[in-house]
């Protein structure tokens, strides 16, 4: 039988009942960063996708 061991977020695995998830002891950090184009920055489409991402990750931490 095989077995093996991940650190994946929760938003990916989503509910698989095959997969026994463990909680850590210890809190792991990330920073995710946004790079864009020079003279892109302003575009409504980057500023929505940036906010859709922050909001995605705030409410992955509940």
């Amino acid at each position: 039988m095989g077995a093996g061991v991940a650190l994946a977020p929760r938003l990916a695995i989503g509910e698989q009942p095959e997969i026994s998830v463990h909680p850590l002891l210890t809190p792991v950090t990330r920073t995710v960063f946004t790079v864009v184009r020079t003279g892109t920055a302003r575009r409504p489409d980057v500023h929505l996708l940036s906010a859709l991402r922050k909001q995605a990750a705030a409410a992955s931490m509940t």
